[in-house]
């Protein structure tokens, strides 16, 4: 005989399960069913695609040294040396190594002048600058930047924009009921408040100093991904009905109705400092190192509350037994729950190199180190199974496979693991960036090392009871071990922006694999992962300035976020 599903329904559109019913059959109906009230908060941030300031993703995020921001102290620290600033001063008031780069420049008619600078003393060197009628000379000052990341916090009710919510679900419930439901039965539908939004406030911040002489500092910090979710469902109840034939042709009738609450959240938040040095080889040339911290948190708790009871009448005896009973012996709860809380600090590091061998072209690479670390802490996640329910015969209950003194008796399976295994992607990057008067474009290829993946094992523990081929009553406990890999691995990725002043559209496009190992389908199969994934990014934005010397950028357009993101640079 063929079972069916009863009830299987999602809630928001990030496909999260938050209620399922076992498959019955056939001969049971289903003769209340209220879909009680929830509510579901989510909230997310990433910085992850779009940089680390509004600037940096006006202009696609790249690593080009063209962009003249504090975001390079994470995404490029070669290119912190090219954050200058001049000016002008007396030749007098000079220092020698000044003095030799003016004068190592001095051309006659085009033709460079080859004069021993090095073995020259000061008073000569401004001598000869003097023989040239040049009495200024413009040098290079330390450079201090501070950049403030701020993006609004926003709530909004999906169900205000999408209006066919309430169609889907109520369709979701028909199609689960349908073959079940008696004929009478009128379910009341879900009532469900979904609300998504942007987690907000300062959620990143740049500064670099530039020191003329002995390189170029900078330090960063910011969130590559933020994620709150919380559920609150209550009010969920369902009537099951059984009726069958009993040996001595008596009608025996079996009730079970069931109320569940779930409570649920999710919290993710990784945050992330950069480190970087930069110095000059040459004028036109500088190297760079960076170290990066990121600090991961992970914690999720789900609460399933499921009371009720098993009521038949029309026997020899009447039976009516409750779940959670605290005064039997034995388990007879429903209840499931989850507990997660993972955390640690991983370590990266990058290498860069920038190239300006004229004002317009910026060439610039950087090599990051892919990071790898099994998160502190633990899981634990804990279902239980009624295992009076016959899923493979006529009735929903066949007594000849209950122990009659524990009819409410449950099974139990448990998760635990303290493994949980973060990868993280590093990367080669290559940029060319050319700029003409106020226009400036940005190319940029980067070939993706390492993936984004989690991989998760776990000891499971099954402990219950069976009733064996010869009518005894067995209790059983086994232990499997299970391992399972989630994740993306990035085969591509092309950058590009287009920037006229301040004002700048740029996107990205990323060819990615899915990473799935471990995972089954509903015939135990394997799932085969998909391949050639795109995704991708895209922002428009504009910057202005405030003061002499403070800039204000915004993310008119940010996918996939954030929104609305403005970020703050002062020049001091």
């Amino acid at each position: 005989m063929n079972k069916k599903k009863i009830v299987k329904f999602l809630i928001s559109n990030f496909v999260i399960l938050f209620i399922l019913i076992s498959p019955l059959l056939a001969d049971n109906e289903i003769t209340t069913f209220e879909g009680g009230n929830h509510k579901i908060n989510f909230k997310f941030y990433s910085s992850a695609l779009m940089g680390i300031g509004a600037h940096s993703s006006n202009f696609g995020n790249t690593i080009s040294s063209i962009i003249n921001d504090p975001s390079l102290a994470c995404n490029n620290p070669a290119g912190l040396v090219f954050i200058e600033k001049y000016t002008t001063i007396d030749i007098e008031k000079a220092s020698i190594e000044y003095l030799k780069k003016a004068v190592d420049r001095l051309e006659i008619d085009g033709v460079p002048l080859i004069f021993p600078v090095e073995k020259t003393s000061r008073k000569d060197l401004i001598g000869i600058l003097k023989d040239f009628e040049i009495s200024r000379i413009e040098i290079p000052i330390n450079v201090r930047k501070l950049s403030l990341d701020y993006s609004p916090s926003f709530s909004v009710n999906a169900g205000d924009y999408y209006w066919q919510l309430n169609n889907m679900i109520e369709t979701q419930v028909d199609n689960g009921i349908e073959d079940m439901k008696s004929e009478d039965l009128e379910p009341t539908y879900p009532e469900i408040d979904i609300f998504g939004g942007q987690i907000g406030g300062l959620n990143g911040f740049a500064y670099t100093f530039s020191q003329t002489e002995f390189g170029s500092w900078g330090i960063a910090f910011h969130k590559p991904l933020m994620l709150d979710f919380e559920l609150i469902g209550n009010g969920i109840s369902v009537t099951i009905k059984d009726t069958s034939t009993n040996s001595d042709g008596n009608l025996e009738t079996t009730l079970v109705p069931l109320g569940i609450e779930l409570f649920s959240n999710l919290n993710i938040d990784f945050s992330q400092v950069d480190i970087g040095f930069g110095r000059k080889i040459s004028d036109d040339l500088s190297v760079g190192i960076g170290v990066n911290f990121l600090d991961c948190n992970i914690v999720s708790n789900l609460t399933a509350k499921i009371n009720g009871m098993i009521r038949q009448t029309g026997g020899d005896i009447d039976i009516n037994v409750a779940f959670n009973d605290p005064n039997v012996s034995y388990r007879n709860t429903l209840n499931d729950s989850i507990e997660i809380d993972f955390h640690k600090n991983l370590f990266g590091a990058k290498l860069a190199c920038s190239y300006k061998p004229n004002n317009w072209l910026y060439l610039d690479a950087v090599y990051n180190l892919p990071k790898k670390a099994n998160l502190n802490g633990s899981l634990r996640i804990v279902q239980h199974t009624l295992g009076a329910l016959n899923l493979d015969g006529e009735e929903l209950f066949d007594m000849e496979l209950l122990k009659p003194a524990e009819l409410t008796y449950t099974n139990r399976t448990v998760y635990e693991s303290n493994i949980l295994e973060l990868s993280y992607p590093g990367g080669i990057e290559f940029s060319a960036a050319a700029k003409n008067g106020p226009w400036k474009f940005i190319l940029s290829y980067k070939k993706p090392l390492g993936e984004l993946s989690f991989h998760y094992e776990c000891d499971v523990y099954e402990d219950g009871r069976n009733k064996s081929e010869n009518g005894d009553f067995i209790d059983y406990a086994d232990t499997t071990h299970k391992s399972y890999t989630l994740g993306l691995k990035m085969q591509h990725n092309f950058k590009f922006a287009v920037g006229y002043g301040r004002l700048a559209i740029s996107g990205q496009f990323i060819l990615a694999d899915q990473i799935l190992e471990g995972f089954k389908d509903d015939n135990d199969e394997t799932v085969e992962p998909m391949k050639n994934i795109p995704l991708g990014s895209l922002a428009i934005g504009f910057g202005f300035r405030v003061y002499k010397n403070s800039f204000i950028d915004l993310n008119l357009i940010a996918l996939p976020s954030p929104i609305l993101r403005t970020t703050l640079t002062y020049e001091f």
